[in-house]
């Protein structure tokens, strides 16, 4: 029974930015729990071995490319998928980036680049493929919050607002369209080791006091964040919705 409760056999599962270090880690490990699996990123160069290594798992794929901040872009991505799929029961909004820079120094363009891409992307792809599940039995979206969700980051003002914003939104969705049967959750990834962390990792000090906050003493690896994803997009998690769930190696209940 507790292996059904985690089993995605038939589902299938979107990927927004699965060319990414979490994107990729997510959507090989929703194929291993039996999801069909769709990575999409701006390039279907950037998923296509990620595609094949989908596909040697035994689970079916397609390749595709769209900016998901782009609502003609993703509904044109939505009606192929529901061509070649058939169906849509699970969404990851993995879709990241970030310019870092004092307020001061920062220009609206690229406040606007970092706020399309962490929170108008959620709202439009969430949205176009909520249609599409609203038509069937429902489905799971989980959108990528972030520690910039809760605290605040130097230089990331952008950032951080996005991420509150995914955060609130997150809940508002979840509100919407539980009638539908679409459950909406947020996971916060901490400091994982992908390239992002990398400018981090350059920076011994810095590098240090991350590591100091972290009570588990070291950064995560991006195959750790797959067992929350299952877990929320599964039957294991059939009576949650509107959460939001760090992944941070406890960093969020560090004080004093």
């Amino acid at each position: 029974m507790l292996n059904e409760l985690f089993d995605l056999s038939g589902k299938v599962a979107v990927v927004t930015g699965g060319g990414g270090g979490l994107g990729s880690a997510i959507s090989l490990g929703l194929a291993g729990a039996g999801a069909d699996v769709v990575p999409v990123d701006l390039t279907d160069e950037s998923t296509s071995a990620l595609a094949s290594k989908i596909e040697s798992l035994g689970r079916r794929t397609m390749r595709a490319a769209m900016d998901a901040a782009d609502p003609e872009e993703v509904d044109a991505f939505v009606e192929a998928l529901l061509g070649r799929m058939g169906r849509v029961d699970i969404l990851i909004n993995c879709v990241g980036m970030t310019i870092k820079k004092p307020i001061l120094e920062l220009s609206v363009d690229q406040w606007n680049a970092v706020q399309d891409a962490n929170l108008k992307a959620v709202y439009i792809t969430s949205s176009a493929v909520a249609r599409a599940m609203k038509d069937q039995d429902g489905g799971s979206i989980v959108n990528m919050a972030s520690m910039g969700s809760f605290v605040g980051i130097r230089t990331s003002a952008p950032y951080c607002a996005a991420k509150g914003g995914v955060l609130q939104l997150t809940k508002v969705m979840a509100q919407e369209w539980a009638p539908y049967g679409i459950r909406v959750n947020a996971i916060a990834p901490g400091f994982f080791n992908t390239r992002l962390f990398d400018g981090i990792r350059s920076k011994p000090e810095q590098y240090k006091r991350v590591l100091d906050r972290i009570p588990l003493g070291r950064i995560g690896e991006p195959s750790e964040l797959v067992g929350a994803v299952v877990f929320l997009t599964s039957q294991a998690s059939a009576y949650i919705t509107g959460v939001c769930l760090p992944v941070d190696g406890g960093y969020l209940a560090s004080g004093v």
